[in-house]
């Protein structure tokens, strides 16, 4: 897949350059699709500026990837922004809502962007709620989900290379739009270390699997 580099001022990452390519039906929402290529913004419709990328910055080398994102009514508004940011990246975004800030129950949502990283629909997932705790909660009871919760960058950054994280967590109302950018684009970028986490990530699969034959063993 292609590389892109990201703005070195981490404060210009967002590049608002989002367009719709089609909605399409999904179990009792609706999931969006946006892609760099268009012209129309995901929150309003309206014509979108296009601002260059700054100068390269090795630490945001992004490997170009489909990601699903989904929010709660506290989380809509930075769902809005990190939608931009990635597509500003090139990066390829499923929105499984919500689309207002009028409230809403976050835990069919975060299991719809979990089942879509799970099941091959989506290279990574991204949750998005008032503190991200249930969110995060909602993510994990999908099998194969590994979502983490990170509100700062050493969270972010371990959650990728110890835990081989797919779903990242994140609270609109602990951190800031300039953090929680800066904390996708490490969480995007950091690479999974393998060794000795891979195995630690085996042992959790197979709970994860004890704990659901029983109840597939009677059906």
């Amino acid at each position: 897949m292609g590389q892109v580099a990201a703005p070195g001022d981490v404060g210009t990452l967002g590049m608002p350059h989002p367009g719709v390519v089609r909605r399409m039906a999904c179990s009792a929402h609706s999931v969006r699709r946006f892609r760099a290529e268009g012209t129309d913004s995901p929150a309003t419709g309206s014509r979108a500026p296009v601002r260059a990328p700054g100068p390269r910055d090795s630490r945001y080398n992004l490997t170009i990837m489909r990601i699903a994102v989904g929010a709660d009514h506290a989380g809509f508004a930075l769902k809005v922004h990190l939608v931009s940011t990635l597509l500003g990246l090139g990066h390829q975004v499923d929105d499984h809502g919500t689309d207002s800030e009028v409230p809403v129950d976050y835990p069919d949502i975060c299991a719809s962007v979990a089942r879509a990283v799970t099941g091959g629909g989506a290279d990574r997932g991204i949750v998005i709620g008032g503190s991200g705790q249930g969110e995060q909660m909602a993510a994990n009871k999908v099998i194969g989900a590994r979502a983490a919760l990170c509100n700062d960058l050493y969270t972010a950054r371990l959650s990728r290379q110890h835990n081989d994280a797919n779903v990242l967590a994140i609270g609109a109302r602990i951190v800031g739009l300039g953090l929680a950018t800066e904390i996708l684009a490490v969480w995007l970028a950091t690479p999974f270390e393998g060794g000795r986490h891979q195995r630690r990530i085996e042992q959790v699969a197979e709970i994860e699997r004890q704990q659901h034959a029983p109840v597939n063993a009677a059906r």
